[in-house]
């Protein structure tokens, strides 16, 4: 990607799915800075380590499956719902919000890019009101909401097989 940027086609590049090891080893070896990681992030899958080295290192992060990817075709039907949840349907019933509203700002509240997966207008709509509550309640999400039980839902990134980063071209 690195060539691309370099001739003016991209303006930046950024990875998906890299965990902290991966990333820093991109950084170490890149001429060309990686400014965003896309990372599945909600309140069940403790991303901490990954998003303070990130944000110390200008690496933006853009949260995907932040309501935990209920309809991914793999998942067992026994599978954990995150908008089901009992601690999040409290916080939500206390802050007289959706539970969809609560994973969403999780991540606002964090400083990340949140893209939850929406066909529905009316279920967009109601995701864009998270931002203006989001903001006043900021300091009690984060503090107060990880309940860390590293829940993932996608690919694990140390499962991910790369190449040696040195020795990729593009044509």
């Amino acid at each position: 990607m690195e060539p691309l940027v370099e001739k003016g086609l991209a303006k930046s590049i950024g990875v998906s799915n890299v965990n902290l090891q991966q990333l820093g080893e991109i950084l170490r070896i890149a001429k060309v800075p990686c400014v965003n990681n896309q990372i599945e992030n909600h309140p069940f899958l403790d991303q901490t380590g990954l998003i303070k080295f990130s944000k110390e290192n200008n690496v933006s992060i853009t949260a995907f499956g932040p309501l935990g990817s209920p309809e991914r075709p793999w998942a067992p039907e026994n599978d954990k719902n995150l908008r089901n949840d009992p601690v999040v349907k409290k916080i939500a019933d206390s802050r007289k919000c959706t539970p969809v509203q609560i994973l969403i700002a999780y991540n606002l509240s964090q400083g990340l890019v949140c893209a939850p997966k929406s066909t529905c207008v009316e279920r967009i709509e109601e995701n864009f009101k998270v931002i203006s509550w989001c903001l006043v309640h900021t300091s009690a999400l984060c503090s107060t909401y990880s309940l860390q039980i590293s829940l993932r839902r996608g690919a694990r990134p140390e499962h991910v097989l790369f190449a040696d980063l040195r020795k990729v071209t593009c044509m």
